[in-house]
Parts: C-alpha cells; structure tokens; sequence
C-alpha cells in the first residue's frame, strides 16, 4: 500500500509510530487510536500552508464545502465535518518548516496553470495575522485611530473593497480582520 493510500483521509496531526510500507520506513506517522496523520518532516509546512489555503479560500459559497480548521479532531472518522487537521499543531508545523524553493517553484507553476496563487506561500506571515495568537476580536482593543492600509482577496492579491467576497482587511496595529461584506 502506498503512502498516499495509507494516508488515506486522515487527519492531520502528531502520530503515534511511524507508518511502514513495502518499502520500509516512510518517515511518516499515524496512530491506531485517532484518525491521524503525520507527514515527513520536509513537507510538514507544505501540508499546512496548503491546508490554510482550503480553509480561507472554501468558505461554503456556491455549493462549495466550507473548510475550517480547528484545534481538535472529531471522534467519528466517518464524519461529514470537513476538518483536515488541528490548528496548533498547523500553525506549528508552519513555523518549524518555512517556505522554500521548491514550494515557491511549486506555487509559480500551479499560479501558471490555474491563476491563483497561495497567499501563505508569498506571505507567510499571513498565517500569524489570521490564526496567530493575537487575531480575533476579544484579543485586542479596538482602536478607533488605525488606519486601513490594505484590503487582500483569498489569493493574497491587493484589491478594493467588495461586497459578498471574502476579503482580509489589513490596519496599521498590525491587526488582520476576515470579513464578507454584505
């Protein structure tokens, strides 16, 4: 059975012992008590950015799924609830494996072929300023005196504001605001 295969639609997460195969070790992790996944080290940071991705750019419009992404895993493995992994342990494996060249390559071709881009892998940053430790409305004072520097749209691109699109409201206190106009 291959990786992927074994992967199966597993959660990602922190695995118990390490995943073999016909081929021997595979440097890849899950657990025989939760529905989990653990990638290889060197795409641990891939697998998140494109995770956070999914998740800002499938918010359940159109007859699309909205994707979210939480810090803890449904008990059922047969549930309908579209997690793909915890929000800590992402957010982790964001940190620990930045962005590199082979992703960047990566983005540029997919950019090349389907127009859009992953904003996490231009911005990594962005990644802190939507789920970071700071971001949410209870999580800061809101100061009448910051200004709006930009407005960005799910692929991380610079656009003027929109009514009934997704957008990432960017202020000059460094705070990130996701909002849909209506």
């Amino acid at each position: 059975m291959t990786v992927n295969t074994a992967r199966s639609n597993r959660w990602f997460g922190c695995g118990d012992y390490e995943y073999i195969d016909g081929d021997g070790a595979t440097s890849c992790y899950t657990s025989t008590s939760s529905w989990i996944w653990e990638p290889r080290d060197i795409v641990k940071g891939d697998v998140a950015r494109m995770v956070f991705y999914m998740a800002t750019r499938y918010e359940g419009e159109n007859g699309e799924v909205d994707l979210f992404i939480i810090d803890s895993i449904p008990r059922d493995n047969k549930t309908k609830v579209p997690v793909h992994g915890m929000l800590s342990v992402l957010l982790q494996w964001h940190e620990e494996d930045p962005v590199d060249d082979w992703e960047r390559k990566r983005n540029e071709v997919i950019y090349s072929y389907q127009g859009n881009r992953n904003p996490f892998i231009d911005r990594p940053e962005f990644v802190e300023m939507i789920w970071g430790t700071y971001v949410g409305v209870e999580d800061y004072a809101k100061d009448e005196a910051k200004e709006l520097i930009m407005v960005l749209d799910v692929l991380g691109r610079e656009v003027e504001i929109e009514r009934g699109v997704l957008q990432f409201y960017i202020y000059s206190d460094g705070s990130v605001e996701k909002r849909v106009l209506r």
